[in-house]
């Protein structure tokens, strides 16, 4: 393929992992912890793959024939199969032995899969704040393999997000369904228990949707219009609530129940194309081909250069280290990419950029290599990727992980 510009969504390529060893368990050899450069996995090295998702126990791919292939943690019905965990292998229970994919999403301990017919599956379970097992509906505690969302099963849907323990699904009509953990706030609607919040539900005061997006335990909604809103965990400002005459300093609540409209954007003159979210970070895709990034900063989370005389608004600092740990009213980046920005994606504290051209940056944390930067060192920057990875068309990333679709 050629360095010209491509669609992401009609490429596929093979699939290269880095980071925790755990992201392709097969490759564990002696005392290895980490995958310190980008490598193929083995499985999947005659296997045309369109696109990954990653959590922190557990992978899926999906492959040209939409077929999903799943590998990581067996403990909690999440791989969709019970055999050899380590090693990637198509899902293939009868409950899907005909159906084909078209896009895949996991939390840690769940699954989901949209069909080419727009029919949602799901499985696996859903864990609480403190990793008690809720359930996967109110009467059925694990799901081991796929099975169809009846309540949503006359619905075409068309996207779908995963946090932590909490989900997201959209129709064609702009309608959002959540369920899953709520006990942060995540599902933004009330719930009457924790059961209650297993069953998915419309987030009724959101109209017209466009697009959406997970962080760990917060969530967005851009609608038609452009206007992006927000929910879930808040406690490092990465709903990015705050207004900008708030001054210094003062943060907003810990929590935010239901869906609130980020202030920031709502005037702008350029809207935001779409909004990727780590653990406590969002990052913000505008129209314009800039990123605009707000929440936690300490482990270069944000991609920008954070500079500790010089109080951001929103901002704050560690009463113990004197640095400057959070800015809550997003800020954009000053760099500038040279390429078109196809796909931001958030691990739980690192970043990764993929453009038009197939070439990747990535910033953020790298303590485990999960980058692939050859190097464990924090990077507060956007930094090229190397040449392992020439011409990566679709990416996801976990905790200490990524994973790579590079095309061939």
């Amino acid at each position: 393929m050629s360095s010209s510009t491509y669609d992401p969504n009609k490429v596929t390529g093979q699939v290269y992992a880095v980071g925790n060893v755990k992201i392709a368990g097969e490759l564990v050899t002696g005392k290895i912890f980490d995958i310190t450069y980008p490598v193929p996995i083995p499985a999947l090295t005659d296997t045309l793959i369109k696109e990954t998702a990653s959590s922190s126990f557990h992978s899926l791919a999906l492959d040209s024939e939409g077929k999903i292939w799943s590998w990581g943690n067996i403990e909690f019905g999440a791989l969709g199969r019970l055999d050899e965990p380590a090693i990637p292998a198509i899902i293939s229970n009868v409950s899907i032995m005909y159906t084909k994919f078209k896009k895949v999403a996991c939390g840690n301990t769940f699954s989901m899969a949209i069909s080419s017919k727009g029919l949602l599956h799901t499985w696996g379970t859903f864990l609480s704040s403190e990793n008690a097992i809720i359930g996967y509906l109110p009467t059925k505690e694990k799901q081991e393999y796929p099975r169809i969302v009846h309540s949503l099963a006359k619905l075409n849907i068309i996207d779908i997000a995963a946090g932590e323990s909490h989900c997201l699904a959209l129709t064609d009509t702009g309608t959002v369904y959540s369920w899953g953990c709520g006990d942060q706030s995540q599902l933004g609607r009330p719930t009457k228990n924790q059961a209650d919040g297993l069953s998915p539900k419309p987030i009724t005061c959101l109209k017209n949707i466009a697009s959406i997006s997970c962080g760990s335990n917060h969530s967005f909604a851009i609608n038609q219009k452009g206007q992006v809103y927000a929910w879930g965990l808040n406690q490092y400002q990465q709903c990015g609530l705050i207004e900008k005459e708030e001054g210094e300093g003062i943060l907003g609540d810990p929590m935010v129940d239901v869906p609130a409209l980020v202030p920031c954007f709502k005037d702008a003159p350029v809207r935001v194309q779409s909004i990727a979210a780590g653990e406590t970070h969002s990052i913000a895709l505008l129209k314009n081909n800039r990123l605009v990034a707000f929440g936690r900063c300490d482990k270069g989370q944000l991609g920008i250069p954070i500079y500790n005389n010089n109080m951001y608004y929103g901002s704050m600092k560690s009463a113990k280290t004197d640095q400057i740990y959070v800015i809550g009213y997003p800020i954009e980046n000053l760099w500038r990419c040279e390429e078109n920005i196809i796909k931001v994606v958030c691990g739980t504290n690192h970043t990764l950029i993929l453009t038009d051209k197939g070439v990747t940056y990535g910033f953020g944390d790298s303590s485990h290599c999960q980058l692939g930067a050859h190097a464990r060192e924090t990077l507060f920057l956007p930094t090229p990727l190397p040449n392992e990875l020439p011409k990566v068309v679709h990416a996801s990333a976990g905790d200490q992980s990524s994973l790579f679709v590079v095309a061939t």
